[in-house]
């Protein structure tokens, strides 16, 4: 029901309609039976909440899977939702934690199979040579990107997948701003540690 959604929503997020501008007004049209209000919120945010969980899980189906629950839970529990926080807080929040649980049912393999950070492929159709090459890169990023703590790993998805602030991912993960810059940077860092070791150089990319 929501997946159609998902992409739109990442672009569209900055646009706001005539009457209701604030996602807490949203989400009370919503749960009245305003099929345009619960359309505008997947718009908003669930293109982000899918970047978020398929850069976590590497699997588009299972990312897919995740959005579609955490809109169903907050339709059907939207009206005991506390409001003292952004809307977006909750639905990241929800989004998390089932990528977690995930990964912690999934087999080691799956807990590995996180995106590049640049997962977009030229709109040239490249040649068998290109593909290898592009392959093997992809594979390098994944494993180094898999290697890293969870914690590391969710901050490189929420910062470069979601685009949230550094305020917006201390709220979720429990902890101060500072302590959320020095984790990002110890993580781009040993990340690139990682992939220097595994022989990709800037050159390469």
């Amino acid at each position: 029901m929501y997946a159609h959604h998902q992409h739109a929503g990442e672009h569209g997020a900055s646009r706001r309609g005539p009457a209701l501008t604030d996602d807490w007004r949203l989400l009370d049209a919503a749960l009245g039976g305003d099929h345009r209000a619960v359309a505008e919120l997947v718009r908003r945010h669930g293109g982000r909440v899918y970047a978020c969980a398929y850069r976590l899980l590497g699997d588009a189906g299972t990312a897919e899977e995740i959005v579609q629950d955490v809109f169903d839970r907050l339709f059907r529990h939207g009206v005991e939702l506390r409001r003292d926080g952004a809307l977006s807080t909750w639905l990241y929040a929800v989004a998390l934690n089932r990528c977690r649980d995930t990964l912690r049912r999934s087999s080691s393999a799956l807990a590995t199979r996180v995106q590049p950070l640049d997962p977009d492929m030229p709109d040239r159709s490249p040649d068998p040579h290109e593909l290898a090459e592009q392959s093997d890169r992809d594979t390098r990023v994944r494993d180094a990107l898999g290697a890293l703590p969870a914690e590391m790993r969710e901050v490189i998805a929420l910062r470069f997948a979601s685009g949230l602030s550094y305020q917006e991912i201390a709220t979720l993960q429990g902890c101060a701003e500072g302590t959320i810059a020095s984790r990002l940077h110890r993580a781009l860092e040993r990340l690139g540690r990682s992939l220097e070791a595994a022989g990709f150089t800037r050159e390469s990319a």
